[in-house]
């Protein structure tokens, strides 16, 4: 009760799966699995940059993933699809 009254997510708080089950059945949004995105440069795309790193440290804890994309290059790929389609 603690836990969620300091407005922190069900999903990192420490629970045995009796408390599991029980959370389950309420389909709590706090409960479901998040997934960062993190936006970086195309030189970075591969390997994240400084600030993607640091994304990443500061969610360890945490049961989560961080995905590295270049959006500036999955739109110039989206822009070359639509015009081979459109030929």
């Amino acid at each position: 009760k603690a836990h969620l009254e300091s407005f922190n997510p069900v999903r990192t708080m420490k629970r045995d799966e009796y408390q599991k089950r029980q959370a389950a059945d309420l389909f709590l949004l706090s409960d479901k699995p998040v997934i960062y995105i993190c936006n970086v440069d195309e030189a970075s795309a591969v390997n994240g940059n400084h600030y993607s790193g640091q994304v990443t440290e500061s969610l360890q804890s945490q049961d989560t993933e961080v995905i590295i994309v270049a959006a500036a290059v999955e739109s110039e790929i989206a822009e070359l699809d639509k015009g081979c389609r459109a030929q």
